[in-house]
């Protein structure tokens, strides 16, 4: 999503994530931000360049990364609304601002798949709903699954609009129809491969937990699920 909407930010716009992803569908990040990018890159990054080590684009998204992270936290992409609305009060008083909310328990099965991918040896589900609530890490660090702090401030909604998951595309369309975006539903797909096994998420998350691993998601999530009236 990210990548597809970064291609209506203007030059002096900024993009802390998905820059790689929305290179390979030919979408580059803003003027600004490869400007900032360029400062920040050491000359082990620009040889590491000339070198073939590291693409460009993988750089420049390291140094974005670590410019911001001195203002905003260790993941500028995934700050806290208090954190981005002291860091860029003019902006966020001037714009539009929306978030997209999923149900937690399909969620976390999404996450555990993504998460995980890579691994040779996973946790089972039941070690990784476990892990969220502090009961080890598992070797995945580091174990961000908290979205709320990102879309409020004193535990009050902060953004101007909520789109949620389950409807997307429409949720989306209306959203941007409150800004000058023309928006033609196009999403490029850029984790299609992260689910480990997609036959067992077609069969629906419910399959996956076991009393306790829902309650551990329950109790994690409080805040979203009696917000947005959330259900297993």
């Amino acid at each position: 999503m990210v990548s597809s909407l970064s291609r209506f930010l203007g030059p002096d716009d900024l993009q802390f994530s998905a820059i790689k992803d929305g290179v390979k569908s030919k979408i580059y990040p803003p003027k600004r931000v490869l400007r900032e990018a360029l400062k920040e890159m050491s000359v082990k990054d620009y040889l590491a360049v000339l070198l073939g080590r590291k693409s460009f684009w993988s750089v420049v998204s390291s140094a974005v990364k670590k410019k911001y992270s001195a203002l905003m936290g260790g993941s500028p992409a995934h700050a806290p609304a208090s954190t981005v609305a002291t860091v860029f009060p003019d902006e966020w008083r001037g714009y539009f601002k929306f978030c997209v909310v999923r149900n937690p328990w399909d969620k976390t099965l999404s996450d555990y798949f993504w998460r995980t991918k890579r691994l040779s040896e996973p946790p089972t589900f039941d070690e990784f709903v476990n892990a969220l609530a502090g009961e080890g890490l598992l070797g995945i660090t580091p174990l961000n699954h908290q979205n709320w702090d990102m879309y409020t401030i004193s535990d009050v909604l902060a953004v101007d609009y909520v789109v949620r998951f389950e409807d997307l595309d429409t949720g989306l369309a209306e959203a941007l129809a409150h800004t000058s975006v023309d928006w033609d539903g196009w999403m490029p797909h850029m984790k299609k491969g992260a689910d480990r096994n997609k036959q067992l998420v077609r069969r629906g998350y419910r399959e996956h937990y076991s009393e306790h691993t829902a309650q551990v998601v329950e109790q994690l999530y409080e805040k979203e699920i009696k917000q947005f009236g959330y259900t297993f």
